[in-house]
């Protein structure tokens, strides 16, 4: 018999190895096989199992069983058949990208933990102060407190203990060992009040809480928009509708777009459900990872709340997956093939089980919103906030009449954070760019200082003192001229979160000041302790980047404030204005979540921008008609399929060639086409970039044209000097 195997390259076809008589019973479609590849040892993906080989030279054999997690989830293996001819990426690559730790050596056995107690003659010994070394004697008496097993680490944190005298005493019988497995729940430290609070909906929430559970009921497939204003009380339908499937042994999934969202939801739902409940994303160690996985296959864990890599976990009985912030991009794998967005791929792992899929959103994407305005989801509205919280008032404010123009706080927004100061309450404020300043330039010639691998604007960063790269992290010393004129009138320009933090500490000078963004989380679990702080009221202010607009719940909060709302909306991508107004109105809906009364100030040098002033007034039936109009005119998503070819290569002569024969394919299968020209960042991290922009009035039209042609099929994976993405659904054309 024979495997026919996909390796995680990107040549898209099979490889055929003999499988051994010994592997015949136990190698499937799915199963994870190591096997030789030229002069090293790889991982494949066994795609198919046949009886005869197609390839007429020498068979290598398979060596190994490597995983059979895949195996043992025909929905999965569905789900990459689909992803692999919808993103056009091998499925060898598919696997590696949503399993990567499948392909890891670290990712094993999880370590054992070694205890140990004392025994009678341990005891016995002891008592007739018999035991040699003054080590070994502190020992066993430290042992012999515990009445119980110890840890060695817990041993070792009570007192000086060293491997010698453990190892001594072993060997003499005076204590015992046994090995325990360590628990690596990420949520161990998770506190939660031992009574489970009861929950009660609103007479809104309870009426479309039903009607989902009908759907949960019928076992059939179907896609349910939720479209509720911030703090209207999704998360609490989401809760009863787990507790219902809870009772009936079955498993959900909740998708969360950020790491910084997992604890809080975390939290809330192991108030209600406990030990039940896990996560994943990519901040955990191989340890947690491991650990959640083998409960996921024991059925310990019964929810699971992650990031986007989470849609693929192979969960028993999954019955239910939830989409929360659905809009966000943050679901969008930008980087690398497949570009998949974990939000379809919900969707697609739910028609695959025939469940229902619930999206959620202040601010549905706009695909969403017209897929249930056409009837294909099913929509639900909350237009009340929950509880006795009211929405905020929303105050926009014209830069432009200020005093000073190019002052970062309004007189207004200035006065409003002093009234919150005076009454103990809390402030967010929005200020989309980190670092203390946007750009270095030189007054003389205009010259502005750039990374020596990247096209865009160095940023200044106060806290190293340092010009940095956002995108390739390089980091530079400030200059004393001019490389250009030899000038040395250089000037800062732009503001960031570190600016803004020292210019509002002038004004506030008692004021307890946050900072909430990639700068000051970059240490793992650091974001965990400002949002803590914050919560628990060691902070009045907390300023962030686009992180602070996310579904945090303080109670607290009554003033947001927005310094700049005009930063990207001359950006030359077609999604700009959708993500502004989604920035917009999220962040406005942080404040008055509590009882007290809520005000936000939008501050901007355009106000009559059409979606500036449309998140102003919280409207968000007249942005989705200017969004619409805005759309169709222009033939975009959702009234096309946009797919972008994204080429990447050190010189641009290589790019342009590497062109021709995509162009030739394009306008043979009469496909409206822009471009090909290069991208808006020319160039990252010394590759330059190309793209071409094409439009589709069906789904998987270039996707089945592509697959035919087996000659551009070749071309493109053979490429030497130049890297190739297919983006299918780009979130942007950056």
């Amino acid at each position: 018999m024979y495997a026919e195997v996909y390796l995680p390259i990107a040549v898209n076809h099979t490889f055929s190895y003999l499988i051994p008589e010994k592997l015949e019973k136990d190698i499937k479609k799915g199963t994870l096989v190591g096997l030789p590849f030229g002069r090293r040892t790889a991982i494949g993906y066994v795609n198919n199992i046949v009886q005869n080989k197609e390839y007429l030279g020498k068979i290598k054999s398979i060596d190994a069983i490597f995983s059979n997690s895949i195996k043992e989830n025909q929905d999965i293996i569905e789900l990459i058949d689909w992803m692999s001819r919808y993103y056009l990426t091998s499925k060898g690559l598919v696997v590696k990208s949503i399993f990567p730790f499948l392909f890891s050596r670290d990712f094993k056995n999880l370590k054992k933990e070694k205890e140990f107690i004392i025994t009678n003659l341990g005891k016995k010994t002891l008592e007739a102060k018999q035991v040699k070394g003054l080590s070994r004697k502190r020992i066993l008496e430290s042992i012999k407190l515990e009445e119980s097993f110890i840890s060695l680490k817990k041993l070792k944190d009570k007192i000086q203990t060293s491997n010698d005298s453990i190892k001594t005493l072993l060997r003499d019988k005076y204590i015992s060992v046994k090995e325990s497995s360590i628990t690596y729940d990420p949520l161990l430290e998770v506190r939660v009040p031992n009574r489970v609070p009861q929950l009660k909906l609103s007479k809104e929430q309870d009426k479309i809480f039903k009607e989902l559970e009908t759907k949960i009921n019928n076992d059939c497939f179907s896609v349910n928009l939720i479209h509720g204003v911030t703090g209207s009380g999704k998360t609490e339908i989401y809760i009863k509708l787990v507790e219902k499937l809870l009772k009936q042994n079955k498993t959900a999934l909740i998708l969360v777009p950020e790491i910084v969202l997992t604890p809080e939801t975390a939290k809330r739902f192991k108030l209600y459900f406990r030990s039940q409940v896990g996560i994943w994303n990519s901040g955990m160690t191989n340890s947690e990872k491991k650990w959640t996985w083998n409960n996921l296959k024991n059925q310990n864990l019964k929810i699971i709340i992650g990031t986007r890599s989470s849609v693929f976990l192979p969960i028993k009985n999954l019955s239910l997956i939830i989409v929360d912030e659905e809009h966000d991009a943050s679901y969008k794998q930008a980087e690398g093939m497949p570009a998949y967005n974990a939000r379809d791929i919900a969707i697609i792992r739910s028609k695959n089980l025939n469940i229902p899929a619930i999206l959620g959103s202040a601010t549905p994407s706009i695909e969403s919103y017209y897929n249930s305005s056409k009837g294909k989801y099913n929509l639900f509205e909350l237009m009340e906030r929950y509880g006795s919280a009211t929405y905020p008032s929303v105050e926009l404010v014209n830069m432009f009449d200020e005093e000073n123009k190019d002052q970062i706080f309004s007189q207004k927004l200035l006065d409003s954070i002093n009234s919150r100061l005076r009454k103990k309450e809390q402030i967010i404020l929005l200020h989309n760019r980190r670092g203390y300043a946007s750009m270095l330039y030189c007054s003389e010639c205009g010259y502005v200082f750039t990374s020596s691998k990247t096209s865009v604007p160095l940023t200044y960063h106060k806290t190293y003192n340092q010009l940095v790269c956002h995108h390739t992290d390089e980091r530079y010393s400030i200059p004393e001229k001019c490389i250009d004129c030899g000038s040395n009138k250089l000037l800062f320009k732009g503001i960031g979160t570190e600016q803004i933090e020292a210019e509002l500490s002038k004004f506030f000078p008692s004021a307890r000041i946050s900072r909430f963004d990639a700068d000051s989380t970059s240490k793992k679990n650091a974001y965990k302790q400002i949002l803590k702080d914050f919560d628990d009221y060691k902070s009045d202010i907390l300023i962030g980047t686009q992180m602070v607009s996310k579904g945090f719940d303080f109670h607290n909060v009554t003033l947001v404030g927005v310094l700049n709302a005009d930063i990207g909306l001359f950006s030359p991508d077609f999604r700009s204005s959708e993500r502004i107004f989604q920035l917009l109105y999220q962040v406005c809906g942080r404040s008055g979540r509590g009882e007290k009364k809520g005000k936000a100030i939008i501050q901007s040098y355009n106000t009559n921008d059409p979606y500036i002033m449309s998140s102003s007034i919280m409207d968000t039936k007249k942005y989705y008609n200017i969004l619409m109009a805005d759309r169709l005119e222009l033939d975009y998503p959702p009234f096309s399929k946009i797919i972008r070819i994204l080429l990447k290569g050190k010189n641009i002569k290589d790019l342009e060639k590497t062109m021709n024969p995509i162009i030739n394919f394009l306008n043979e299968n009469k496909f409206t086409v822009l471009g090909p020209t290069l991208a808006p960042i020319e160039k990252i991290n010394n590759l330059y970039r190309y793209h071409i922009i094409v439009k589709s009035d069906k789904p998987l039209r270039l996707q089945d044209a592509y697959l035919k042609n087996k000659k551009l099929n070749d071309y493109l994976s053979k490429l030497k000097r130049v890297r190739y993405q297919f983006d299918i659904d780009p979130l942007s054309l950056l």
